[in-house]
């Protein structure tokens, strides 16, 4: 039985893949393979959420960019001192904004606040 099918028959809505790089065994600097896989994907028919981590010395995402043209949105982790933003990319089909939230944990990673920054153009 096909991936497809077997989320079809469950009704899955959402699939996460964490991470993005154990789901395939493809090389994901080849743009052409990595086409491929992200066509795969873009066929499931839900919603997919793709965790795939930073290049550790540039803190750029790895792989191919045909993985992130293939995205509809991206949601970017990073750490500016003591806080934690993530930055919302969408494509220009959804909007061409960069929303950005700042996430501060007050006394420990149980308590925090949360607040958005202003929108800008990318």
């Amino acid at each position: 039985t096909s991936l497809r099918a077997w989320l079809a028959q469950r009704d899955v809505k959402v699939l996460i893949i964490d991470p993005f790089r154990n789901a395939h065994a493809l090389d994901e600097n080849d743009p052409t393979e990595m086409a491929r896989v992200m066509s795969a994907i873009s066929k499931l028919g839900c919603a997919v959420f793709l965790i795939h981590h930073v290049n550790k010395s540039a803190g750029e995402s790895r792989g191919s960019t045909a993985i992130r043209d293939a995205t509809d949105a991206a949601l970017n982790l990073k750490k500016r001192d003591q806080r934690l933003v993530i930055q919302w990319e969408k494509k220009p089909r959804f909007q061409d904004v960069r929303d950005e939230i700042e996430i501060t944990f007050v006394g420990g990673p149980s308590s925090m606040q949360i607040r958005r920054l202003d929108s800008r153009p990318e």
